[in-house]
This record gives structure tokens, C-alpha cells and sequence, in this order.
């Protein structure tokens, strides 16, 4: 049917799927006068982080992070900051959680507005999501503000959509920047 419509697969709805939640994030959008733009990046704590004291960038940090989510994404698991801040050669210490949600948001800003959340994937203690997930969503103009089981909910549906862009039988080439 949605090919009647004129839809076609591409590198931003490359599944039925994705080309649904494209179509109901506008409706979103709409419905709440959110804007569908990413909004620019706030300045906050993140930004003084000193990055040179950590003999890195906050680039390359960012950079490490999404690698080793992608590969988390290709296993099918979730991950900590221990995973993430070793992956960038640093220890979970180092980053406050301002600046790991600025990490987050920029790991992320790169796919479109309706691309893969590997943020998602990102979990605290006892496998819960990390306190900062409704504000990196805001951040990156996804549905926010959400009741803590709708959070839940959606959070889950993003780590099966990043699950499946990236499983090793996926056809679709998914939303990255390696």
C-alpha cells in the first residue's frame, strides 16, 4: 500500500517500519508544535568539560562512543558508561552526566530526526535508562516528557529498531556515521 502512496525505501525509512515511525513523529510534531529541527546545542556543563585534562576531544569521545554502540546494536545487548568511557579510553569518573548526555545526543545528531537512537542502548544500574534519556530526547526533538512507562515503552521499541538496523541479517543499511 505504501508503495501506491509513492513511498520508497531509503537510507532514512529503509523498512516499513521505520517509514511508520517517520510518518508519526511528524504527526508528533504537529500535534505538540514541536519543532521537527534539531534544536542547536545548548551550553551547560558539558561544555567545560575540560576535554584537554582528559588527553581527548570531546569528538573523539563521541566518536568512540557510537563505535561501541554499533557493536553493542550488532550483539543485541545494552551498555554502561563503564563500556562507553572505556571505549574512549577514559573512566566512567570522568564524565559528568551532562556531559555524557551532550556524548549521547551528539552520537545521535548525526541520523535524521527519525533515525536509529543507539542512546537508547545506554543503560544505568539494574538495567534501568540513564536519568537523562527524556532530555536527550528533547535534545534531539524526539516525543519527550513522557509518563515513565511511555519512556519505557519507547525506549525499548528504539532499542529493538537499533537491534534490528543492525543485526548481522539486516538487509537495510542503517542510519550511521562511522
Amino acid at each position: 500500500m505504501l508503495a501506491e502512496l509513492g513511498w520508497v525505501p531509503d537510507a532514512t525509512t529503509p523498512t516499513v517500519e521505520a517509514a511508520w515511525w517517520a510518518a508519526s513523529g511528524r504527526a508528533y510534531a504537529q500535534h505538540t508544535g514541536t519543532p521537527q529541527s534539531v534544536p542547536a546545542a545548548r551550553p551547560a556543563e558539558e561544555d567545560r568539560t575540560h576535554w584537554s585534562k582528559l588527553g581527548t576531544t570531546k569528538a573523539a569521545v563521541v566518536d568512540a562512543a557510537r563505535r561501541a554502540l554499533i557493536d553493542a546494536a550488532r550483539r543485541q545487548v545494552c551498555v554502561g558508561w563503564h563500556t562507553l568511557a572505556a571505549a574512549a579510553g577514559l573512566k566512567p569518573t570522568d564524565l559528568s552526566d551532562k556531559a555524557r548526555e551532550a556524548i549521547l545526543v551528539a552520537v545521535d545528531s548525526p541520523t535524521s530526526p527519525h533515525g536509529v537512537l543507539l542512546s537508547s542502548l545506554v543503560v544505568a544500574s539494574e538495567h534501568t535508562p540513564v536519568p537523562y534519556f527524556d532530555s536527550i530526547l528533547k535534545r534531539l526533538g524526539r516525543p519527550h516528557g513522557l509518563r515513565p512507562i511511555e519512556l519505557g515503552q519507547f525506549r525499548k521499541r528504539e532499542q529493538s529498531l537499533a537491534f534490528a538496523a543492525y543485526s548481522p541479517t539486516s538487509t537495510a543499511a542503517p542510519n550511521e556515521r562511522t
